[in-house]
């Protein structure tokens, strides 16, 4: 039977997990616990039901291109500006193609979408293939401190690109091509190439701005004391009472010479927003 409409892809999966705990120290006033895990995850796309022109914007947004894995990412041969300040692109044989014509039947247009153009090829996968956390928990009497590391890895990332009409424009964006002579300064297109679709497309999947999506996360920070043994607790009635300060998505750190993070997707705060919870916990 033929497959329904909601199947878009037949994917096969692949994945291992690795886990240790250790105690470095462990006695009745002291205790120092180290978890690690480490998981690598990766998949391949067999067979697709649909079909769709192979533009990197095309591709990234459908998310399932055969041969590949999910999520692959695909851009662009960029080759800078041309001297009317329009994106270049370059397929694998050096020849350049001029962006400005955006008619369908053009030879760029045709060229950026077709998958034997060579305008466009594979950049890595896009979603993170590598995850690990580092937990280690102190314990000293009756408090304990705990704090959790993760590390996303195995990937790419697509950095924003600048653009001067936007509400809050990236850094270098005031300095786009004005005339000619200035695409042999700025990467950032004249005002015109954003008005065009193929080199708007060409401008922002572009492959010279993919690169290495790995990050790390102070993802949890927790700092817990149980007032058990307190005499006064007992003659509350409590047998149990505790008092827990935690912080979470503390600091968000991209392993790339942009510091962008898939985790934030934004130069406007290049961490997650952190989240402090004080809590009470009691028992009767």
């Amino acid at each position: 039977t033929s497959p329904t409409k909601i199947n878009r892809a037949t994917i096969k999966n692949n994945g291992i997990e690795f886990g240790l705990n250790a105690d470095w120290i462990h006695n009745q006033k002291f205790n120092w616990n180290t978890g690690i895990v480490v998981a690598r995850n990766t998949s391949m796309v067999l067979d697709i039901y649909q079909e769709t022109n192979y533009g990197p914007q095309t591709l990234n947004s459908v998310g399932y291109v055969k041969g590949y894995p999910v999520g692959a990412m695909f851009a662009y041969r960029y080759a800078g500006l041309d001297s009317a300040g329009y994106s270049l692109v370059r397929s694998s044989s050096g020849k350049l193609y001029h962006t400005n014509d955006n008619r369908s039947n053009s030879p760029t247009t045709i060229a950026m979408n077709s998958d034997t153009g060579g305008l466009s090829y594979y950049m890595g996968a896009s979603i993170p293939t590598i995850n690990a956390g580092l937990s280690n928990r102190i314990d000293i009497g009756n408090m304990y401190i705990f704090c959790m590391i993760n590390y996303y890895g195995g990937f790419k990332v697509r950095v924003p690109r600048p653009n001067p009409s936007a509400l809050r424009p990236l850094e270098g964006a005031g300095d786009y091509w004005k005339v000619k002579g200035d695409e042999n300064r700025t990467d950032v297109m004249g005002l015109a190439g954003y008005s065009s679709f193929n080199s708007n497309n060409a401008y922002n999947f572009a492959d010279k701005y993919v690169v290495n999506g790995d990050y790390v996360t102070l993802g949890d920070l927790t700092v817990s004391y149980s007032f058990d043994n307190f005499r006064f607790v007992k003659r509350a009635g409590f047998t149990h009472f505790e008092v827990k300060a935690q912080a979470s998505n503390i600091l968000t750190i991209g392993l790339n010479d942009y510091n962008y993070s898939m985790a934030t997707r934004s130069y406007q705060k290049q961490y997650l927003t952190p989240t402090y919870t004080l809590a009470i916990f009691t028992n009767f």
